[in-house]
């Protein structure tokens, strides 16, 4: 087992935070806390402020109003340098003239630390990582999944407080996608360090997450479990977001037999939520209906008629898509 010396790490706190207009996105009275140890998504369209999320508690963007604290420190006006925060991105942002040692080393320069500890933390998350046989190659000799990793390991050289990815996983193919989503799921199993991950994939999302923080237009659309997200939307947009193929979504209205109906569907007993609005008799509704909830019945048998349209075979399981 590799010993965890990081710690415990901290929770993230963030109050009414505001701003990120420089990043391309904003976020909009943004309040939020992440427990200690927690690994947290940040789920939701390009261009809703995740990223954004990350700059501002990380110190590379500046917050218009509110606080951001790590543990019991305010560190709004902190420089980066002094947050603890380390950030793995997209592109993986490896120097291309230095070798994968030279680029974990780098971070450690200017850490008072001997020499000797400088060269086991490389050998300990190089080994960690499966990285060790490569650490005389530069960042032009390895593929798309080998940059990520010493890019990962170079950010847990530092020992950080708070771990953050944005899409890391985004340029690479299927297989080192799933590969490499395995291996950061374990690391923070064994290291607990609290984590932060922005993407805008809901596989990555449901399978990573402690919990999701679902974002739209830079303010929280839903924040839960991924079982909570999935069952127990808040809303239509929420509704959508996770699941393939996508829920269906059917109009219908309050009958004062207690039940709502959809006629064009022979949907006639759904029993009324109990979420449903107090004035539920003057409101038309959305009925959300999950794909694996639909079964397909004989012709003859009682049921709706359907044209299917196409299908996708996936070995284990076919997506039918029908009007």
């Amino acid at each position: 087992m590799f010993e965890n010396p990081y710690g415990t790490a901290d929770r993230i706190r963030q109050h009414l935070i505001k701003g990120g207009a420089s990043a391309g996105a904003t976020v909009d009275n943004f309040t939020f806390r992440i427990e200690s140890g927690e690994f947290i998504v940040l789920l939701g369209q390009s261009g809703c402020g995740k990223t954004t999320l990350l700059r501002l508690i990380s110190g590379l963007e500046k917050p218009d109003t509110g606080n951001i604290y790590i543990g019991e420190k305010n560190v709004t006006w902190m420089p980066p340098k002094d947050r603890e925060v380390a950030m793995v991105f997209q592109n993986y942002a490896l120097y291309p003239h230095l070798t994968v040692y030279e680029n974990m080393m780098y971070p450690l320069a200017m850490l008072k630390i001997p020499q000797q500890e400088k060269e086991e933390r490389i050998a300990k998350n190089a080994g960690m990582l499966k990285i060790d046989g490569l650490l005389k190659k530069k960042p032009g000799q390895l593929s798309g999944g080998q940059k990520q990793r010493v890019a990962i390991g170079r950010a847990l050289v530092r020992r950080p407080k708070v771990f953050m990815f944005d899409e890391p996983l985004s340029n690479l193919d299927a297989r080192l996608r799933d590969e490499l989503r395995h291996q950061i799921a374990a690391l923070h199993a064994e290291l607990k360090i609290t984590t932060l991950y922005v993407t805008h994939d809901q596989h990555e999302a449901m399978s990573l997450s402690d919990r999701i923080v679902l974002m739209d237009k830079g303010n929280i659309a839903q924040t839960g479990t991924p079982e909570e997200i999935y069952n127990r939307p808040a809303n239509i947009f929420c509704a959508g977001f996770l699941g393939y193929p996508k829920i269906n979504l059917l109009p219908a209205e309050y009958r004062e037999t207690g039940y709502i109906t959809q006629p064009d569907l022979n949907l006639s007993f759904l029993p009324v939520p109990e979420n449903l609005p107090a004035d539920k008799a003057l409101h038309k509704f959305t009925i959300g209906v999950r794909p694996e909830t639909i079964e397909i019945l004989p012709l003859g048998e009682a049921g709706t008629p359907a044209e299917i349209l196409m299908s996708e075979f996936y070995g284990n399981r076919t997506h039918y898509f029908a009007v």
